[in-house]
């Protein structure tokens, strides 16, 4: 069994799951690295990682620190620009865990499938009206399916997507693999059916906010929310002329045509497969 492999402080008889749901911000400090630390967090309850901004350095919770900076702000933790970047490039790919349930920390990747964003800030990118960055979604079609998981419970944590799966060499060494001149360590591939690459939609400033619209990677929000944009003034204006804020986001689907004309080239192809179907039944 590897899981005693995975926690110096971890007993033998217990699973990787029983060990995340008891975690502890001492147990998660004693990791070998930022990098396991990626991965073991996306196991952990949701109110554990919640409560670890402000607790422990947001540094240990970033493995793409050379383009990405975390802060800790009003509204919450903030991804920042750590670096320029160039319209059109991509500022990080993952292969997060899926699962066939959607909540407010998920993203749609196809039909009634969604991958738990975990790892190199990007489960802190905020939502914006005018974005900065789009989610695209690359489907591997020759990969194996991965086996069905039970639903992502938010309250919970999520279930053990590793049981199944061979822990890599490079595991038992302290810092990972591939650690690259700047300090960035691959994120690791929870599944191989799907990545998300985070590109930039324009240039982008050191220190700028790294956001998306939701309403461009949900066709219906599981959890809809008022925006705020509205009262917030925009430094840069947007290359594609979006309106300053959106308002009630509740989706793709509920936008009038002429938002959704101008919001189209950020979507991602999920929900534009989404509005094909709609406009057929």
């Amino acid at each position: 069994m590897y899981a005693a492999a995975l926690f110096a402080c971890a007993d033998n008889d217990k699973d990787f799951v029983s060990m995340a749901n008891a975690m502890t911000v001492e147990k998660l400090q004693s990791l070998p690295s930022d990098f396991h630390r990626h991965v073991v967090l996306a196991y952990c309850h949701t109110p554990f990682r919640q409560s670890l901004p402000g607790i422990v350095p947001l540094d240990s919770m970033n493995i793409n620190k050379r383009s990405v900076k975390l802060k800790l702000g009003d509204i919450g933790v903030m991804a920042l620009a750590n670096r320029e970047i160039k319209a059109g490039e991509t500022v990080y790919s993952f292969c997060g865990p899926m699962t066939d349930k959607a909540n407010i920390f998920t993203v749609a990747v196809d039909h009634d499938r969604h991958m738990i964003p975990t790892g190199g800030g990007i489960e802190f990118l905020a939502h914006s009206c005018q974005p900065t960055v789009k989610l695209v979604i690359e489907k591997h079609e020759d990969a194996k399916p991965s086996a069905p998981s039970p639903p992502f419970d938010a309250a919970a944590s999520l279930p053990d997507l590793m049981e199944n799966m061979e822990v890599p060499e490079w595991w038992h060494h302290p810092q990972g693999e591939d650690v690259d001149a700047e300090g960035d360590q691959p994120p690791f591939k929870f599944q191989n059916e799907y990545t998300m690459h985070v590109v930039a939609v324009r240039d982008i400033s050191v220190g700028e906010v790294l956001c998306f619209n939701y309403l461009t990677s949900e066709y219906i929000m599981d959890q809809r929310f008022d925006c705020l944009c509205g009262k917030i003034s925009s430094e840069k204006e947007n290359p594609e002329n979006l309106p300053q804020c959106f308002g009630r986001i509740q989706g793709f689907k509920f936008l009038a045509p002429e938002l959704k004309d101008a919001l189209r080239p950020f979507c991602t192809d999920v929900v534009i497969e989404a509005e094909a179907a709609d406009a057929r039944n």
